[in-house]
């Protein structure tokens, strides 16, 4: 892996999930919903640099990704390429793939693949939550996940124990 001899991360924040997105309020907006940990996930603001991450950070295993990205030196580039660029290098690890478009046409595609969940804009945070319900979180990180969905329980009863 490139750069990975010089990352020095103890087993507790190490990234878990990643998230692409020129617009860096979308993107923090993003790991808020996500409600794991802040080292847990990690931002990127182009292809380029989420390659060079995910390069660096063999723990991800979750690409969040706008579809529509920053063009790169007069290039358009989009969610669809970074998921390509991300399979031809890293064929041997399992990603998932979190795609959001406020245009649901670009979706079409995407939702052929088997490791591709599409998320129409603007982002619904409880959605993006009960994606991550049933996936393999590491268990550093599934206490996050499952305190906030207790937390969801209790507003959805209105905060009263059911005995």
């Amino acid at each position: 892996m490139i750069g990975s001899a010089s990352v020095s991360r103890t087993r507790n924040d190490v990234p878990f999930a990643i998230v692409v997105d020129d617009d860096r309020e979308m993107a923090e907006e993003v790991r808020e919903a996500l409600i794991l940990p802040q080292e847990a996930v990690l931002l990127a603001e182009s292809l380029a640099d989420a390659m060079t991450k995910i390069d660096d950070n063999p723990t991800i295993e979750l690409i969040i990704t706008d579809y529509y990205l920053a063009a790169d030196k007069g290039h358009r580039m989009n969610g669809e390429q970074l998921i390509d660029c991300v399979a031809y290098r890293h064929p041997q690890r399992n990603f998932e793939y979190i795609v959001m478009s406020g245009d649901p046409y670009c979706l079409h595609n995407l939702r052929e693949r088997e490791t591709v969940i599409c998320h129409a804009k603007p982002l619904i945070p409880r959605i993006l939550v009960e994606t991550l319900i049933g996936k393999q979180i590491p268990i550093r990180y599934a206490e996050s996940v499952s305190r906030e969905r207790k937390r969801e329980l209790m507003q959805n009863r209105g905060g009263v124990d059911v005995i």
